[in-house]
């Protein structure tokens, strides 16, 4: 099979640098093989490398070829075909999806209930507020849900950015439980998630599979647009404790 393709190839290039030989059209050396070329020269190829040597005791027959200008065309063409759809696999085939293909496999998700601390702004029609206050060793609770259920293995990351501009990450090992459709319950201290000094934070909530997130701040700002997760977040403002008052 691959003698044959090989050959249909190349007779298919000589009949091209001929005819732009004659001024009929320009050469079609450069053009890129199509996806079905490509797969018969490189399977062509492989055939070839597959094949064993030979042995002494059944020498190939030696074949006198003609020498030709066009002969060192039809290699360099041969070999950039090959080299072309060895590079569209690898592209393709070989690497694991990410950022938007892998956030395309997550459903959006919603914080769908939010108890901590004191809401500071709550909108008419919102089912949890948009900012909270309190102390650092104040138990939340929150469920966030996914839009449908997610089956595939996801777990989550703490996050905050302060109005000052620091950043800080945590991947909690305790403290929340993940349901069998990708709902994610959190029931413990702030602290024991992700302690923060006094201020006004941004509070990020980060979900998805246990690869794709981050695993420090470097890696989470400095994620692809758009990251390989999902983000929800609030707004908190963090005070003293009573205890410390």
């Amino acid at each position: 099979m691959s003698d044959e393709l090989l050959q249909a190839l190349g007779e298919r290039q000589r009949t091209e640098i001929a005819a732009s030989d004659r001024g009929e059209g320009p050469s079609d050396l450069v053009r890129p093989l199509s996806g079905t070329e490509r797969g018969a020269v490189l399977d062509a190829a492989f055939a070839m490398l597959d094949e064993p040597e030979a042995t002494p005791s059944s020498p190939n027959p030696v074949v006198e070829l003609q020498t030709s200008r066009r002969t060192p065309l039809l290699i360099a063409a041969t070999v950039l075909a090959v080299a072309a759809a060895v590079l569209l696999w690898w592209n393709l085939g070989g690497r694991e999806p990410v950022g938007s293909q892998q956030l395309a496999a997550l459903p959006a998700y919603a914080i769908t209930r939010l108890q901590a601390g004191n809401a500071l702004d709550r909108a008419a029609d919102a089912p949890v507020p948009r900012e909270i206050e309190l102390a650092a060793d104040q138990r939340i609770e929150t469920v966030i849900t996914p839009a449908r259920p997610v089956r595939t293995p996801v777990t989550l990351v703490v996050a905050a950015r302060s109005d000052a501009g620091e950043m800080k990450l945590a991947r909690p090992e305790r403290g929340f439980e993940v349901s069998s459709v990708g709902a994610i319950r959190i029931d413990a201290p702030l602290d024991q998630l992700l302690p923060l000094a006094l201020g006004s934070w941004s509070l990020a909530l980060l979900v998805g599979s246990p690869g794709a997130l981050p695993r420090d701040v470097e890696a989470w700002r400095d994620a692809p647009d758009p990251p390989p997760w999902r983000t929800v977040s609030v707004r908190a403002k963090i005070v003293a404790s009573d205890r410390s008052r």
